[in-house]
């Protein structure tokens, strides 16, 4: 579970009353790819949300920026702001007065009486370990191919060589790669031997 709530520089709210109503006087920013937005935690808290009329970004990372340059007010994950919320960077200036949206991406389905069984557990368990392996393959294969390739770069800049030739030298970690996330992926008895 993820829990979205407004976010700001504390600048933002100093002067203002802490209410939900509140942010109807400032810039909402908007991301526009995320699953909880405005709309929603307008209406977790008993209102009606106002016309998009503050910055709109693709990107969460851009959302909270803009929210610390004191642009207006983010609504954004605890986890994602994790870093700014801690540096104090990002207050929560609604928190404790108004209701926070708690949004869970996926879900494991099964009858209540089986929680504890054996089957449950090793698959839940399972499921974790499947998904984590292949989320650090694709990351992994996505730091060193184009156009991202962070690594890719680093390690041709360290190098002292072309683009070209780190990309040929690096050819045969990525059919590595790829035929482990292809193996993982197709073969699960890989993962369940482990």
């Amino acid at each position: 579970m993820v829990r979205h709530l407004p976010l700001s520089a504390l600048r933002t709210f100093e002067a203002a009353a802490r209410t939900a109503a509140a942010l109807l006087d400032h810039a909402l920013i908007e991301s526009a790819v995320k699953k909880v937005r405005w709309p929603a935690w307008f209406a977790a808290n008993g209102m009606i949300a106002p016309e998009p009329r503050g910055p709109r970004f693709d990107r969460s990372f851009l959302s909270l920026r803009a929210a610390m340059d004191g642009l207006g007010v983010a609504l954004e994950s605890t986890r994602l702001a994790e870093r700014e919320l801690a540096e104090g960077s990002l207050v929560r200036p609604l928190e404790g007065i108004c209701q926070d949206v708690v949004y869970t991406a996926h879900w494991l389905v099964f009858p209540r009486a089986r929680r504890y069984a054996r089957s449950v557990v090793i698959f839940a368990e399972w499921m974790a370990l499947q998904l984590g392996l292949m989320m650090v393959i694709n990351l992994g294969i996505g730091l060193y191919t184009p156009p991202a390739g962070t690594t890719l770069f680093i390690s041709s800049t360290i190098a002292g060589a072309g683009m070209g030739e780190t990309v040929r030298a690096l050819w045969p970690f990525f059919f590595v790669a790829l035929g482990v996330l292809l193996a993982i992926s197709y073969v699960p008895a890989l993962t369940l031997t482990f």
